[in-house]
């Protein structure tokens, strides 16, 4: 872009339709030319396309000649101004670069993360005025909800370290738990002979436990199998010669 006419004896620039004082031996006047951005340069980088909800990702907009200081009237160029994500956030950009922004997503989804570009020009004596004219870039991300591991463990000893993956949740999804018999996504086999499985419990030494369903914490989970002693029961009739034996339940 044309920036004016630079006499280079007083160093001073003129502008088309300005009066240029004459003086004996004449003037030199040098044209002055300003750079022009290119939008086809301006930026969007996420560093991350896919976090998972509630993690935190960083997008940085770059305008083509952002940092140019301005030297000439006329020159030109993209600085970033504005920031959206889908409908519902939003913000300016800070006064100075790096441009850059650090958000998170609660709710899993697809969003698109849009940066505004404002075309501002350099006027000597003022600074840059922006023109009015915008460019828009736009990134498409995906927020994946959060997972939670369990881990069924077998437990017949205080150092039995077997264990079972039982599959990846949300917090709060109701997990159906699984028998002895058939442990996990591996459908291990953690019968103990002589014991009575009672359930499933987050304390490897505690009493009882759940056996169908189990609420999903907001964090990783080992379940332990928890044990109980089976005891042979034998009855004596004791020259009893009728009745009927006893039945035993538990």
């Amino acid at each position: 872009a044309f920036g004016g006419w630079l006499d280079r004896d007083r160093g001073v620039v003129y502008q088309p339709g300005e009066q240029v004082p004459m003086v004996r031996g004449g003037v030199s006047l040098v044209a002055l030319w300003g750079a022009m951005p290119d939008p086809g340069k301006n930026t969007l980088v996420l560093d991350n396309h896919e976090p998972y909800q509630g993690e935190p990702f960083t997008f940085t907009a770059t305008g083509d000649r952002q940092d140019e200081p301005g030297t000439v009237s006329g020159e030109m160029r993209y600085t970033p101004v504005l920031w959206t994500i889908t409908t519902n956030l939003y913000g300016d950009f800070t006064s100075s670069s790096p441009y850059k922004v650090s958000v998170a997503i609660d709710q899993p989804g697809d969003y698109t993360v849009k940066a505004v570009f404002a075309l501002e020009q350099y006027v000597a004596g003022t600074g840059w005025q922006r023109m009015g004219s915008n460019v828009t870039l736009s990134e498409n991300l995906t927020v994946k909800e959060r997972t939670f591991a369990l881990s069924y463990y077998r437990n017949h000893s205080p150092e039995d370290a077997t264990v079972a993956p039982g599959g990846e949740y949300p917090a709060g999804t109701l997990v159906p738990l699984s028998d002895a018999s058939s442990v996990g996504l591996t459908h291990d086999d953690f019968t103990r002979a002589g014991y009575r499985f009672v359930g499933w419990n987050t304390d490897r030494a505690g009493n009882g436990g759940v056996m169908v369903n189990y609420l999903m914490p907001n964090g990783p989970v080992s379940l332990y199998a928890i044990w109980a002693p089976e005891y042979t029961v034998t009855y004596d009739g004791n020259g009893a010669d009728a009745g009927t034996v006893p039945v035993d339940n538990g």
